[in-house]
């Protein structure tokens, strides 16, 4: 197990005006499963990959990561938690505008103090086809690049899952294949395990496990 939900609870409000993102939710993923997480727009999928992803804080219940009580941890041990284990990428690209591309992949490192892998980063970049824009600022870049970046950014430090906001939500239809593509490629040839939240049913349909949401819960699972 990589990644438990524990009867998980968060909810906005009080009293009378309480609504439940997610509401009792229970669930495990493995080290290098494939997974969408799809449903309407409000019914949680959002909020339940950030608190997988350690940026939101459950009223109810517990997130595990292996087996650490995510919630449990200190700010510094969950801040490290995020930049080392689990990444999360999102439907913005939230590049550094004034870092060329490279510095933007390797700014996890520098955020750790470390030296970047540099045999790590070439099969990175190489792998995501953008060794001619490393030089490049983000404003250079088309959308679908820069999504590029944020992706080898998000694998600098080699992280056992990448969580996926709508990572295709800002680009045109052959660009978000494009990226679903490399998606599932980090998936088979690094074991890195892949959840994307989406409401595109194509995307949703090429991944081998299909989690649904409605209202905060658990609708279906397709396996």
């Amino acid at each position: 197990m990589l990644l438990k939900t524990e009867h998980v609870t968060k909810k906005y409000g009080n009293k009378e005006n309480t609504v439940f993102a997610v509401k009792d939710i229970s669930l495990e993923f493995e080290e290098g499963e494939r997974t969408a997480i799809t449903g309407k727009s409000g019914s949680g999928k959002t909020t339940l990959l950030h608190l997988l992803g350690g940026l939101l804080v459950p009223e109810e219940g517990k997130v595990w990561f292996q087996d650490q009580d995510l919630y449990r941890l200190k700010e510094k041990e969950l801040a490290a938690y995020r930049r080392n284990h689990v990444s999360v990428i999102f439907q913005s690209f939230h590049l550094i505008p004034d870092m060329t591309g490279e510095e933007n992949i390797i700014l996890p490192c520098r955020l750790d103090n470390r030296k970047p892998d540099k045999d790590w980063f070439h099969e990175i970049v190489k792998t995501l086809g953008i060794e001619d824009r490393l030089k490049h600022l983000p404003g250079q870049m088309s959308g679908g690049q820069q999504q590029r970046f944020a992706i080898a950014r998000a694998m600098m430090n080699r992280p056992k899952a990448l969580l996926c906001d709508e990572p295709t939500g800002n680009l045109d239809a052959r660009s978000g294949g494009e990226v679903i593509e490399l998606l599932t490629r980090i998936n088979e040839e690094f074991k890195t395990a892949v959840i994307i939240v989406t409401h595109d049913a194509g995307i949703a349909g090429s991944m081998p496990r299909v989690i649904e949401l409605a209202d905060g819960a658990v609708k279906s699972e397709k396996i």
